[in-house]
């Protein structure tokens, strides 16, 4: 009929040996430490609860934005100069990246 299927089946031990099941044991190790440290490092120092991560946006480009619009108001030469600085003030909050920071949500402590 056929052979049995410890036969027909290829070994699926790996060939290796020992010393490389260690070596990925130890850098699964590795790499659940880092894990646990960067739990630990999220935890809020005054009140201990999981700190979240916020966005908090630039401001450069919505001050460029009302200046712009305040120079707006100036006859001629906040004519030209004021939309141009709306545009400018625009584009540089777009562009800019916000940076993260960890906020506790029990005492609101951030970094």
């Amino acid at each position: 009929m056929g052979s049995p299927l410890s036969v027909a089946a290829p070994s699926l031990a790996s060939p290796a040996g020992p010393q490389v099941a260690a070596a990925s044991q130890a850098a699964m190790g590795a790499a659940a430490a880092m894990q646990y440290q960067s739990y630990a490092q999220r935890m809020c120092p005054r009140c201990s609860h999981q700190m979240i991560v916020v966005f908090r946006q630039p401001r450069a480009g919505w001050l460029i934005v009302l200046i712009g619009v305040l120079v707006c108001l100036i006859p001629f030469f906040g004519w030209i100069l004021g939309p141009l600085m709306i545009i400018v003030g625009i584009a540089v909050w777009i562009v800019q990246k916000g940076k993260a920071r960890y906020q506790c949500p029990g005492c609101n402590y951030s970094t």
